[in-house]
């Protein structure tokens, strides 16, 4: 994931496998944890919850979604869990596919 770059996938900054996580009474553990770009537009379900989207977004938020979707399949991953809860929207309402918690790629479907 983190060789992937798109406008419409929340594209990973740095990660750490061997990080530490100070808790507030003091104790020390090793955690692993990913930095993502911001989506600070919100979740595409809460405009959804509003009512119903004139077909000319509904057709802007499409393409970026077939967008997003073609650029990973080309590259043999696979999302699994698309849903309007996991497409986010950038502060200038642009459309980002995220939480990639039940990606797949196409070696790992195939091999079991």
């Amino acid at each position: 994931m983190v060789d992937l770059q798109h406008p419409n996938i929340t594209n990973i900054i740095g990660f750490e496998q061997a990080g530490t996580l100070i808790r507030s009474n003091g104790a020390q553990t090793s955690q692993a944890y990913i930095v993502q770009e911001l989506a600070g537009g919100g979740e595409l379900f809460d405009f959804l919850a509003l009512g119903r989207f004139s077909e000319p977004v509904a057709r802007f938020y499409f393409r970026q979604l077939i967008s997003g979707l073609e650029y990973l399949h080309t590259r043999g991953i696979y999302h699994r869990d698309l849903k309007p809860e996991n497409l986010l929207l950038t502060s200038d309402f642009n459309l980002k596919i995220a939480d990639f918690g039940f990606a797949k790629s196409a070696a790992d479907i195939i091999n079991g």
